[in-house]
């Protein structure tokens, strides 16, 4: 990674028969719409989602607030899930946010494609959401395997592996080892972690432990400008974000990495 994984024109995607890709989350959060906690409110927002998200399931949140004199307070709020039979599509809204979340990612368009219905869906929301507070999407990948340490050198570029593969005294091994980036990219920003992780260990909510060693790369990259909402604009800045974020998971991988993960011909 000597030089910048942002230099030049957006990568083409390439697509592997062995992803390692664990969960793929499109986000927008917005000032609180308190009607959304209400069936009544939500009801032609599932209507108008049924025939891809046919489940809808609701969970109780709390959701914390600091004010003067208090030391903390909450409120209930609820979360509306909406899956697929198979739960590997779900969306997720709430009255400050909505989410979009896969485990069975295929492509930047087919994913966008999908996103891109979600938000248009918000505006059946009586109110829609007037204004846009932050807008993201992130990639959770996980590699594993019996040899893991090992092929990281061939998979992983060298200022990504980092400690990893140091060698130590006998006696001496290295348990963990998670890295962080942030970088500005003009009204976007991306945030990066990636390591080795021990059995049973999590640095990404939402994404379960594994019973044995892994290497995770989590990259989001979100804009936190505050701005009118329209459903145009944050598919643009998605899509804007979702090149940048694979633009900088293809300047950690090698081409080792591609060739053994099962590359494809390019994909838009």
């Amino acid at each position: 990674m000597t030089d910048s994984p942002f230099a030049g024109d957006p990568v083409s995607e390439v697509h592997l028969d062995s992803s390692p890709l664990v969960k793929v989350i499109a986000q927008v959060r917005f000032p609180v719409i308190a009607k959304i906690d209400t069936l009544g409110g939500v009801q032609k927002f599932q209507e108008s989602l049924r025939v891809h998200y046919p489940v809808m399931r609701a969970e109780n949140r709390l959701a914390f607030s600091l004010a003067p004199g208090v030391q903390f307070g909450g409120s209930p709020a609820t979360l509306w899930r909406l899956s697929n039979a198979s739960t590997t599509w779900s969306v997720t809204l709430a009255h400050d946010f909505v989410a979009l979340e896969t485990t069975d990612y295929h492509s930047r368009d087919d994913f966008l494609d999908k996103w891109h219905f979600v938000l248009s869906s918000l505006e059946s929301l009586d109110p829609a959401p007037a204004v846009k507070d932050r807008i993201g999407i992130r990639y959770i990948n996980r590699l594993m395997g019996p040899n893991l340490t090992k092929e990281l050198g061939r998979w992983i570029k060298p200022n990504a592996v980092g400690l990893t593969q140091q060698t130590n005294p006998l006696g001496i091994e290295l348990v963990a080892n998670v890295t962080q980036s942030h970088y500005r990219i003009n009204n976007l920003q991306l945030k990066a972690s990636w390591g080795k992780l021990p059995p049973n260990a999590v640095i990404v909510p939402g994404v379960d432990a594994v019973d044995e060693e892994s290497w995770v790369l989590d990259i989001d990259v979100f804009s936190e400008e505050k701005s009118s909402f329209s459903v145009d604009e944050s598919l643009s800045d998605s899509r804007r974000a979702a090149e940048y974020a694979y633009a900088f998971f293809r300047g950690i991988v090698t081409d080792n990495f591609l060739s053994e993960h099962g590359a494809k011909s390019n994909v838009c």
